[in-house]
């Protein structure tokens, strides 16, 4: 299992650049804790959380933390690795982070997204299958669907992967929650292939949706929605669902914090992809 935890906070405000995404708390747990107590939770006991060179320290102080948090996980490894090849695009970190690995089959996740509940629950069993797999969630709103990060489907399986929203492909949309069951050595030589033609910084999607050109076969894994943190207003929005979740002194108060909530995913949802900044 890797998490790949690479990406800054460049808009988060003052924040920016200064902590690595995946450390940022959702109302009082860092994005990272909560994605290791669910992968943990779901069975995986070796967790690689792949980072640039400037984030190594912190990622790795906040693991040992989480460790120490959670004496009873103690046993479980996470390691931490320094991945000079962020700087050049997630694509290129991955292919070097599968370089690194020795297993035939490999789950991935990205560290800046917050899962309302565990989404790696199913992926143990699809671990022995042929085809790979890729994490979606249906839309909790339809405009959810302007942001893009869009899978198409037919009966599970992949039929499309569009990063940015454009024209629709074939089949049913859902949404593409960032995790990804590759089979290791394919997924290298498929890479390969990708950046040799592609810009280094393309999205995560556009290699999936090559991989599909290629007649790789990749089917739909159900999960949990979910929320992808890339402003101080998603960020927001994850706590405000994080603190849903914690007991309330009286119900007209959960209430009136889950209508806060609801308007600020409506308002999120109806903004041009990337147009959410920090003020």
């Amino acid at each position: 299992m890797a998490i790949l935890c690479g990406g800054t906070a460049l808009r988060m405000g003052s924040l920016g650049g200064h902590w690595a995404k995946t450390l940022l708390a959702a109302h009082d747990t860092p994005l990272l804790w909560r994605l290791l107590d669910q992968l943990q939770s779901a069975g995986f006991d070796r967790i690689v959380a792949s980072t640039t060179p400037r984030f190594e320290r912190q990622i790795a102080e906040a693991v040992q933390y989480f460790q120490r948090d959670r004496p009873t996980q103690a046993g479980s490894p996470i390691h931490v690795v320094a991945n000079e090849a962020y700087r050049r695009g997630v694509l290129v970190g991955l292919a070097e982070l599968l370089d690194r690995l020795s297993t035939p089959r490999c789950l991935t996740c990205l560290g800046d997204i917050f899962f309302l509940a565990n989404p790696f629950v199913p992926f143990p069993a699809e671990i022995r299958r042929e085809y790979d797999c890729l994490g979606v969630a249906s839309f909790a709103l339809k405009e959810e669907m302007q942001q893009g990060g869009l899978v198409y489907h037919a009966d599970g399986k992949v039929t499309g992967i569009v990063e940015r929203h454009g024209p629709a492909t074939t089949g049913q949309p859902v949404r593409w929650s960032g995790i990804a069951l590759i089979d290791r050595a394919r997924a290298a030589s498929d890479l390969e292939a990708f950046l040799a033609d592609a810009p280094a910084d393309s999205p995560a999607g556009d290699f999936f949706e090559f991989q599909r050109a290629r007649a790789r076969d990749i089917r739909c894994v159900w999960g949990p929605d979910f929320v992808n943190v890339n402003s101080s207003d998603h960020l927001l929005l994850a706590s405000l669902l994080a603190r849903l979740e914690k007991p309330f002194a009286s119900d007209p108060l959960r209430t009136s914090l889950a209508q806060c909530t609801a308007s600020l995913r409506l308002h999120l949802a109806n903004q041009p992809r990337g147009a959410s900044q920090a003020g």
